[in-house]
């Protein structure tokens, strides 16, 4: 008789005597000893410091084989950190879909002859996940956050899209150094939040690393909670100092104007015209509309060019900068 098997025996004795009752688990303790009891409520307490070591599969519902702790955090209902559970058991499906959430990756399946599903949790002290530094965030879309991250020293930096907002395929802990939150020799603890897609992501370069610039994507994250403001109207004298700072958006409105001074192409200086520069960068025409604008860090110069009916100059170091694209 394997320890699993031990503990199922005793959590069965358990629940028999009292519903209330919370049997000590592992992380590698599965429900298929129940299965057939579709409709059984189970109580169960989680120890600390887990991490998802057992298999899951399935979303919402669960083969009867997952972890029962892993599918708890995959689920919402406790942290890393463990703490109690309720699972309910169900009959098999014919289906489970895997996905990623709560820093867990659960798996697909076809058929299986038993499931349960976490019908209640209160966790522990929270404990955050450990990321190697290829992890993006794509598994925590739909969590606003805080969602608390340990990136481990001496990193191995990877891709990145974006600047201050970084889309959900972006390596985490590699965008927590552009931001300045961590070092790669050093590594450290970050908290990230998550937001909706943006119509563009602007590369630059930041302590030591290089982002890419990206045009629509489906989910954002940064370092912060705020997100991009609501739209405002301007007029063609409003400067990108008047709009955004460094790491905010903003959606803007531009009427039907006359071109103002611009410095740059592509990324401008903030003492540029907003609207002049949305019809440089093809963004709108001289009739307005709308544009999504990106505070950006200055840069050490911003070359001229000619576009869209628009010359704009040339110009040496400036402190701080912004791009524009079209709203989503």
């Amino acid at each position: 008789m394997n320890r699993t098997r031990i503990w199922i025996i005793g959590f069965v004795a358990c629940i028999a005597s009292t519903a209330s009752a919370q049997t000590p688990i592992d992380w590698s303790t599965n429900a298929t000893s129940f299965r057939g009891r579709n409709g059984t409520v189970l109580d169960a307490f989680c120890p600390p410091g887990g991490s998802s070591v057992g298999s899951v599969w399935g979303t919402d519902v669960y083969s009867d084989d997952s972890s029962v702790c892993t599918a708890a955090v995959h689920a919402g209902a406790i942290g890393f950190g463990g703490g109690a559970i309720r699972i309910q058991i169900q009959p098999g499906l014919s289906a489970y879909p895997g996905s990623s959430r709560n820093g867990v990756t659960s798996q697909n399946w076809g058929a299986w002859s038993g499931s349960f599903v976490v019908v209640g949790g209160r966790g522990g002290p929270p404990q955050p996940a450990t990321a190697n530094w290829s992890q993006n965030a794509e598994g925590f879309r739909g969590q606003p956050g805080p969602i608390t991250i340990v990136c481990p020293a001496g990193g191995a930096p990877a891709t990145v899209w974006g600047t201050d907002y970084y889309t959900t395929d972006s390596s985490i802990c590699t965008a927590a150094v552009h931001a300045g939150r961590i070092s790669i020799a050093r590594g450290g603890t970050v908290t990230i939040y998550m937001h909706p897609g943006l119509p563009s992501y602007p590369g630059s370069s930041r302590n030591g690393i290089t982002t890419s610039s990206w045009g629509s994507y489906g989910g954002t994250f940064a370092f912060g909670p705020s997100g991009p403001t609501a739209m405002r109207s301007i007029d063609w004298s409003v400067d990108g100092a008047h709009v955004v700072s460094i790491g905010t958006s903003a959606v803007v409105q531009c009427p039907a104007g006359a071109p103002g001074s611009v410095w740059g192409t592509d990324v401008y200086t903030s003492d540029s015209s907003v609207c002049t520069a949305a019809v440089h960068a093809g963004v709108i025409d001289f009739g307005g509309g709308a544009v999504f604008v990106t505070g950006l860090p200055g840069q050490g110069s911003y070359p001229a060019s000619m576009r869209n009916g628009v010359a704009s100059q040339s110009w040496g170091s400036w402190g701080n900068s912004f791009a524009v694209s079209r709203p989503r």
